[in-house]
C-alpha cells in the first residue's frame, strides 16, 4: 500500500502584487546625498537587504545599526510598476 501525498501548490510568477501594480522603492540619495543608487521590488524586506548590502559595499557601513535600519525603511515610498 503506498502512503497518501501532500501537494503543495507554489506560485512561480505573479503578474500582480494585488495593489494595481505598486511597487516599493528605496533612492540611496534620500539617505546619502548624491548616491545615485535605487532599487525597487514587491517586498519592503528585499529592498532592506538590498539597501544594506549596498550600504556596506558601496558606503562602507561596516556595521549597520538599528538606526540606519529605520532610515531606510523611513525613506521606502510606493511607486508605480513601470513595467
Amino acid at each position: 500500500m503506498q502512503p497518501s501525498r501532500d501537494y503543495d501548490v507554489i506560485v512561480l510568477h505573479q503578474t500582480s502584487n494585488g495593489e494595481g501594480d505598486i511597487m516599493k522603492e528605496f533612492q540611496c540619495g534620500s539617505l546619502v546625498p548624491g548616491c545615485d543608487w535605487h532599487t525597487r521590488h514587491e517586498e519592503e524586506a528585499e529592498i532592506m537587504r538590498r539597501a544594506v548590502e549596498h550600504m556596506r559595499e558601496t558606503h562602507g557601513e561596516e556595521i549597520i545599526r538599528e538606526t540606519m535600519i529605520e532610515a531606510i525603511r523611513s525613506r521606502i515610498e510606493k511607486v508605480r510598476n513601470a513595467a
